[in-house]
């Protein structure tokens, strides 16, 4: 009875960005940990019976890789990321009309209170000399 095996090896820490492991920083945050397999370790093997099983190592790296680098079971999917990117943008434009609705309103009241405080000094009611200038502008360098 003859059987055949593979061995996978995968070059994964080459293109993952992380290259933790021998470099030395002074400080290490918890994600920094070598999560990853060394080099050249397969990722399966294969038992007398004929059945393949995981390296640990490699459970360990896709655990890590789920669980910590992509949120595990209580992150949310991409239809919910998709809806709530989708509802942010709808409330920040909802947010802009508002805002652009509110600085029309203050700049008319600040034209009317302007036409108030020029009615006041030229008739040199008492207190006129005391009204601040309006500011039509929040930019606007009073003088």
């Amino acid at each position: 009875m003859a059987s055949s095996g593979a061995v996978l090896f995968l070059t994964i820490r080459g293109v993952s960005g992380v290259y933790q492991q021998g470099v030395g920083n002074g400080t290490s945050r918890p994600n920094d940990v070598a999560w990853l397999p060394l080099a050249g370790t397969p990722i399966g093997r294969t038992k007398p019976d004929g059945t393949v099983v995981m390296d640990p190592a490699w459970y360990r790296a896709f655990e890590h890789l789920f669980n910590v680098k992509l949120g595990g079971r209580a992150a949310p999917s991409l239809p919910d990321v998709v809806t709530t990117v989708e509802s942010t943008q709808a409330a920040a434009v909802q947010n802009g009309q508002q805002v652009g609705a509110l600085t029309q309103q203050s700049q008319a009241n600040a034209e009317s209170l302007n036409v108030v405080r020029q009615v006041v000094q030229n008739n040199a009611l008492v207190g006129a000399a005391q009204i601040p200038p309006v500011v039509l502008n929040p930019y606007e360098q009073i003088p």
